[in-house]
């Protein structure tokens, strides 16, 4: 449990979705070594404890990065389907104390002054990276809502389907204990109704990612049901008046490589830089273990370049 006054950052790894390919690439367990030992050595630049939630699997191959407790929660997701592999935030979430923020894997709170008040916001509600409107929106949401109303025709999902937006869940804490028991219980609705449809288990593969619609679109409806108060990462006023996502996550020194794009080769090969520079015997450590593994999506480096992480949010892609 959580100890009064420490600020707690929390990972998840799921290892079924990638075992299976996600989004048809494979070597993800090898590249999520150093994504997750980079975001480890800058959460703990920021929190007071920096706390895994994963199965065996991801314990076995996690086990060099130093988290302050690793958890074997998400081997009760068995006899979930790997195509739903936000729910391994969502088991970590369900496990956590209230206040706990959990960060996705390929996050990088690089500058731990400028975002630390940010994430441990105890006057609102909730915390979450940020608004995903626009063409984000009607680009990856509104073309599943239709399959998505269909599958869920016969329950209601508090929330589902209120206003036009979706909450990118990067970063995602709660601090209001209703709001995060709704919407566990409407995540596992929404998941075990739509695993009993065709066309979205089958035909959105590829095309969409379901996902953000389980958790991030539900999640901004239930918010405005709810009138729940939001602390965001990057905040909307600040967007707009920038015109640039990317200008506001710089300033706070806030990086989040989403959806495939995190496995690119060169983005892999600064991301180790970057380890072996701010710790080199964890660098070694892990190099050393997927050379013996043999399955590593190692590099050496990338001569005559100094590292530099991928700055702002990555892309606006359908997946991820």
């Amino acid at each position: 449990m959580m100890n009064a006054g420490k600020r707690r950052v929390v990972h998840s790894l799921w290892t079924k979705p990638m075992a299976y390919n996600r989004w048809f690439i494979e070597g993800q367990l090898d590249a999520s070594i150093w994504l997750y030992a980079l975001s480890y050595l800058y959460a703990k630049e920021v929190a007071d404890e920096v706390i895994l939630h994963t199965d065996d699997r991801g314990q076995e191959i996690l086990s060099l990065i130093p988290y302050d407790e690793v958890l074997p929660t998400l081997n009760s997701l068995d006899q979930v389907h790997q195509k739903w592999w936000a729910m391994g935030k969502v088991a970590a979430l369900e496990a956590e104390p209230l206040g706990s923020v959990h960060i996705d894997g390929d996050v990088f709170l690089r500058d731990p002054k400028a975002i630390a008040g940010l994430l441990f916001d105890e006057e609102h509600d909730l915390v979450c990276q940020m608004i995903e409107q626009g063409h984000l929106f009607t680009g990856g949401y509104v073309p599943q809502l239709p399959h998505f109303d269909h599958a869920l025709r016969n329950v209601e999902v508090p929330g589902y389907g209120l206003g036009k937006k979706a909450f990118n869940c990067g970063v995602i804490g709660f601090h209001n204990a209703e709001l995060r028991k709704q919407f566990l219980a409407n995540t596992k609705m929404m998941v075990a109704e739509c695993t009993q449809d065709d066309f979205i288990m089958q035909k959105l593969d590829g095309q969409y990612e379901p996902n953000i619609i389980v958790e991030q679109y539900m999640l901004a409806g239930l918010v405005e049901l709810m009138d729940a108060k939001v602390r965001y990462i990057l905040d909307p006023e600040e967007v707009h008046q920038q015109r640039s996502l990317n200008k506001v996550a710089n300033a706070l020194g806030y990086t989040h490589i989403w959806g495939k794009t995190k496995y690119d080769p060169e983005i892999l090969g600064i991301v180790q830089e970057i380890i072996k520079r701010k710790d080199p015997a964890l660098y070694q450590r892990l190099s050393e273990s997927l050379r013996v593994s043999k399955g590593a999506t190692s590099k050496d480096g990338l001569k005559g370049r100094k590292p530099k992480i991928p700055k702002g949010v990555a892309p606006a892609r359908k997946t991820g």
